[in-house]
């Protein structure tokens, strides 16, 4: 009888145990939810657009994929060489996808971007990148 009362008693530790893991894990998940929906919704949207539109060839990061072009986010930044937003802008917008070029809506490729500055921090906080603005937006940082 000793022995019974100690197995359901370990079940009910471990279904306690369980259950707490499992609650844990849906909080932490909640609070990486909470962080990616405080951005903006140009950058939440131009990130749905790369994935969808940029992603196959470009990939998501720099670790482990296999991509035909050069990586657009991670750590390295080849977008400096473009010098400022509206020039890259001019580029992208007439040359991607490579598949479709010029297939996006102007404010689609406005969002793409606002989406890489925002990955390598050289979007300026609260601006919404457009025409208006892209000239002074550099795409290096100031060391």
């Amino acid at each position: 009888m000793k022995i019974v009362k100690k197995v359901c008693a370990f079940r009910g530790a471990l279904v306690l145990l369980v259950a707490s893991m499992a609650a844990l894990a849906l909080s932490e998940g909640e609070q990486v939810q909470d962080e990616k929906d405080a951005r903006p919704e140009q950058v939440v949207y131009g990130e749905a657009l790369y994935r969808e539109h940029c992603a196959a060839c470009h990939g998501v990061s720099e670790e482990g994929e296999v991509r035909t072009a050069a990586a657009l986010v991670g750590e390295h930044n080849p977008l400096r060489v473009y010098g400022n937003a509206q020039i890259l802008y001019n580029y992208v917008s007439l040359t991607m996808p490579f598949d479709k070029p010029g297939a996006l809506e102007p404010e689609e490729y406005w969002a793409v971007l606002a989406f890489m500055l925002d990955v390598h921090g050289l979007l300026p906080e609260g601006l919404e990148l457009s025409a208006e603005n892209a000239e002074g937006v550099a795409l290096r940082r100031e060391e």
